[in-house]
């Protein structure tokens, strides 16, 4: 661990992450506007993209806002808890609490809102410039999913070309295997579907 920084310091930060993160913020706000249960329709998934599918955009908008923050805050909690390794473990394990959440029978989303939001908090111009590698692969193959598939391997090299360093470009790249991994265990099943 680093200088300052006990075992029980880092795990917590793990967990802080992984409970934020679990959150699961579609069905919250799906069962309080009285719609179905998001896993019960589409791709399955909780996620923004899969609301709108039954909730409307507006809800879709305020789950994806909640998701990117989920991100966000947990990153803020691991740093405080235990430095930079900290917001790695916190923010990595934000989006497996997302992606698999022990509060929604182990269904979640895909993580990207909730990897995009930590990316917006500490390197918006990653995001940008990886918005940007997605919608050349989009035009290439004019799928989402084929897209996302590209555009992850990305992340680390996109992330030194804007200076990040050291535990930034770790979360990135964690944060993307994650996803990565989301996508071959899950997505496929879904027939290239990305949503939520």
């Amino acid at each position: 661990m680093c200088a300052g920084i006990t075992v029980w310091e880092f795990v917590l930060a793990s967990l802080v992450g992984y409970g934020l993160g679990a959150i699961p913020s579609g069905v919250i706000v799906a069962r309080t506007l009285g719609r179905p249960d998001p896993r019960s329709y589409g791709s399955r998934h909780t996620g923004g993209s899969n609301v709108a599918r039954r909730a409307g955009l507006l809800p879709a908008l305020f789950v994806l806002l909640v998701d990117a923050g989920k991100g966000i805050v947990a990153g803020a909690l691991g740093a405080w808890l235990a430095g930079p390794w900290g917001l790695v473990a916190a923010g990595v394990m934000a989006v497996i609490g997302h992606c698999w959440s022990m509060y929604a029978g182990w269904h979640g989303g895909m993580g990207l809102s909730t990897a995009g939001g930590l990316l917006f908090w500490l390197a918006p111009a990653a995001l940008v410039l990886l918005l940007f590698v997605w919608l050349a692969a989009y035009s290439v193959f004019r799928d989402r999913y084929r897209s996302v598939l590209m555009t992850l391997p990305t992340v680390p090299l996109v992330l030194r070309s804007v200076g990040a360093q050291g535990p930034l470009v770790v979360l990135g790249t964690l944060a993307g295997l994650v996803i990565l991994a989301r996508f071959f265990l899950e997505g496929r099943r879904f027939s290239g579907d990305t949503s939520g």
